[in-house]
This record gives structure tokens, C-alpha cells and sequence, in this order.
């Protein structure tokens, strides 16, 4: 199986606004999604906000390029997908979401899907997919909602006794 999808979630506490400022900005991509090692945006919208980017990065140590779309569904969520001919996989799509919760905080979802062509049905087998997988989606929403975290400060609901 050359495909790779599934999604994580996490609960952020902090308002869904708060936590859309942080997702909205892809260049930000870098610092929590392990495996890009770079992303250059090449087209703005008339907000600022990247509408496109070229991605560098790294997939199972195999040196990857491609070219990524946004959309922004305010203020809940961002998607993106590979545009045009990805040069080292098919095809890479995903999302952001934010859901509000009770007591001003936020469930944050991670979907993502990968074709990743001939060459990942040769790796992505058994207990290297499930660890791919884990490292793709678990790690990254964990490591997310760490920086989250301390960008947007202490939970604002924690009352201190």
C-alpha cells in the first residue's frame, strides 16, 4: 500500500481565534512538522496569507520537493494539497480544523493523506507504516500543540488556589 491517511487531535485551551492566528501562517509549518526542512512561499493572497509554496524537505530520509496550495476557511480551517506535478510523490493533501469547545477552549484536528507513489508501497509496509504514521500525525500534532502552547501562554481558565 503506497498510501498513507489518517488524522490526530488534540485539545488546545485557548480560544479557537487565538489558535487560528497560530495555524494560519504555513511558513510556520516548519518549526512543528518534522520532515520539512523548508517552505518558500510563492503566491499571496491580497491578505498576505501564502496561497502557495515550494516545500523542501525529507521522507523517510529520501529527499523530497514539491509544490503546496492553501485555503482558508475562516477561522476554522486550513487545508492544503500538492499543486501541479509533485516531482518526488503523487500526492499530498490535508487539513487544520478547529472545533470550539466548552470553557473557551479548542479541539484542534490533523488530517492528512500521501500518495506516496511506487516507491512507498515498497516502504511503507507493517510496523514501518504504523510508525510512519505515528511520526506524521501524533508527533506533529503533539509537537503543534507544544509550541501552541507556549506562544499563546499558560491555560487562560486555570484558576490558581
Amino acid at each position: 500500500m503506497r498510501t498513507l491517511e489518517g488524522y490526530a487531535t488534540t485539545t488546545l485551551n485557548h480560544p479557537r481565534e487565538r489558535v487560528w492566528q497560530f495555524i494560519a501562517d504555513p511558513v510556520r509549518a516548519v518549526e512543528f512538522m518534522a520532515g520539512i526542512e523548508e517552505l518558500t512561499p510563492v503566491e499571496l493572497d491580497a491578505e498576505g496569507r501564502v496561497t502557495v509554496a515550494d516545500v523542501v524537505g525529507r521522507l523517510l530520509m529520501v529527499p523530497v520537493t514539491f509544490r503546496v496550495g492553501f485555503d482558508y476557511s475562516m477561522p476554522s480551517k486550513v487545508s492544503f494539497g500538492t499543486v501541479g506535478r509533485a516531482i518526488s510523490v503523487r500526492k499530498i493533501a490535508g487539513s487544520f480544523s478547529l472545533t470550539d469547545l466548552p470553557n473557551g477552549r479548542t479541539l484542534l484536528r490533523y488530517d492528512i493523506f500521501g500518495d506516496l507513489g511506487p516507491a512507498g508501497s515498497l516502504l511503507l509496509r507493517g510496523p514501518v507504516r504504523e510508525q510512519m504514521l505515528r511520526f506524521v500525525l501524533h508527533d506533529r500534532i503533539r509537537e503543534l500543540a507544544r509550541i501552541a502552547h507556549d506562544e499563546l501562554g499558560p491555560d487562560p481558565n486555570r484558576t490558581i488556589a
